[in-house]
């Protein structure tokens, strides 16, 4: 069976629900995500695309981080590199890397994404199973390119 290339999204609204229950068998297909996305720009992507490296007090994070509930500590979630940009607009978004006692291939990733939408709220995606470089080859990539 061929995975598709489509980055496989998450909603926050689904982790939350798993976690009332065992967690739900690993889904080898991408989860449909709705077409607009309240975000000024679109959904930042998975990978940091015309972005900036930001700086913050670590406020930032924590709220992402508290936007999550318990869900990284009831799947037992490890988080990995972090990493903090904004775009040209100035919207932050926050990217954090992270491994789960079911990650079986260690060459992909899972990743979490939060911004800030228009409304104010945050947006937080959750990447899984992902073909993409870790955060901290992303930050070089990034710094060469300036």
């Amino acid at each position: 069976m061929t995975r598709p290339a489509m980055a496989s999204l998450v909603p926050i609204a689904m982790l939350l629900s798993a976690c009332a229950q065992d967690p739900p068998p690993l889904v080898p297909y991408p989860v449909p995500v709705p077409a607009r996305s309240p975000f000024i720009d679109g959904d930042p992507p998975v990978v940091p695309w015309r972005e900036t490296l930001a700086m913050d007090d670590g406020s930032f994070q924590r709220e992402c981080l508290a936007a999550l509930l318990k869900v990284p500590e009831k799947l037992g979630w490890v988080f990995g590199d972090t990493l903090l940009t904004k775009t040209k607009d100035n919207a932050l978004i926050w990217r954090a890397d992270y491994t789960t006692p079911r990650s079986i291939d260690p060459t992909r990733l899972n990743r979490v994404i939060c911004s800030r939408m228009r409304d104010g709220n945050l947006d937080v995606q959750i990447a899984t199973d992902q073909k993409v470089d870790r955060l901290s080859i992303a930050v070089k990539f990034m710094n060469e390119g300036s």
